[in-house]
C-alpha cells in the first residue's frame, strides 16, 4: 500500500460540525449525518463552542467526538478545531441547523 492509499477500517470523509447552544437544533444534523451512505467510513467530530446548554451530551449519543472549547471563540475558531482533529482526506464542515442528504 502507497502512503496515498486509505487504511483499512480509516474514514473517508471527517464531519465536522460546529455548534453554540445547539441542544434544540443539532439532533436534526447528527441523524442525518448518521444516515449518510459511507456509514463506518465516516468520522464524525462535533466541536461545542462554549456552550451553556446540554450540546455536548446530545452529541455524544450519535457517537460523535466532541470537542469542548471552555468559552465561546467564534465558528472560525471552531472549525479550526475540528479540522485539526480529523483524520479523513476529505473533510466537511456543517452547522448544526443543517441537514445534508443520505448520499
Amino acid at each position: 500500500m502507497d502512503a496515498e492509499s486509505p487504511t483499512a477500517g480509516a474514514p473517508l470523509i471527517s464531519v465536522v460540525v460546529c455548534t453554540l447552544n445547539g441542544a434544540k437544533r443539532i439532533e436534526k444534523c447528527l441523524a442525518a449525518v448518521r444516515r449518510q451512505s459511507l456509514g463506518e467510513g465516516l468520522q464524525l467530530i462535533v466541536v461545542d463552542d462554549g456552550s451553556t446548554d446540554n450540546t455536548a451530551e446530545v452529541a455524544a449519543t450519535y457517537g460523535a467526538e466532541v470537542i469542548r472549547h471552555a468559552a465561546n471563540r467564534g465558528v472560525a475558531a471552531a472549525r479550526n478545531t475540528g479540522i485539526a482533529a480529523a483524520v479523513a482526506p476529505i473533510i466537511a464542515t456543517l452547522d448544526d441547523d443543517c441537514e445534508p442528504d443520505p448520499e
